[in-house]
Parts: structure tokens; sequence; C-alpha cells
């Protein structure tokens, strides 16, 4: 399992270069997810709209930035430990 700090993290990093492109919606759904899972929380629709996010991104041949949105949504989909944190 993907350390959930270091993957709240790298969205961070992801929505800023997205904000940055003028991706915004994208940017907010990636800041969502990374204070999602930085507090340990469990949300299926935000899950949902990763994994939808991560077919797009697959189209566009970024497997790199695809397999970190699947890692987000598999986290956003279970139950993590709190001390984990």
């Amino acid at each position: 399992m993907p350390d959930p700090k270091m993957l709240s993290g790298e969205l961070s990093l992801w929505s800023a270069v997205l904000l940055g492109q003028g991706e915004k919606d994208w940017a907010e759904l990636l800041d969502r997810a990374a204070a999602k899972i930085a507090q340990g929380e469990q949300d299926q629709q935000t899950a949902a709209s990763l994994r939808l996010y991560a077919v797009v991104v697959g189209q566009k041949d970024q497997p790199s930035f695809q397999a970190l949105l699947e890692k987000a949504a598999d986290l956003l989909s279970i139950p993590l430990d709190p001390s984990a944190l």
C-alpha cells in the first residue's frame, strides 16, 4: 500500500501543475482527493472521479500519472488505519 502522506503530496503537486495549465476542475479534484487521503477519509465519489480521470489520462499516454490516480482512487475506496498517518 502506498504511503498516504506521500501520495497526498504527489496529488497536490500535480494539482498545481494542472492549475497552471488552466485545468481548474481536474486540479480541484486532485486537491479534494489529497485532502481526504491526508485525513484518512474514504470517499467513493472522489475515487470514482479519479478512476474516470485515470482513463482520460491513459488515453493521452501518461502511464505514471494514470498509475498515481489509480493508487489514490484505491486508497479512497478502502478504510485507512488512522495510526498509519
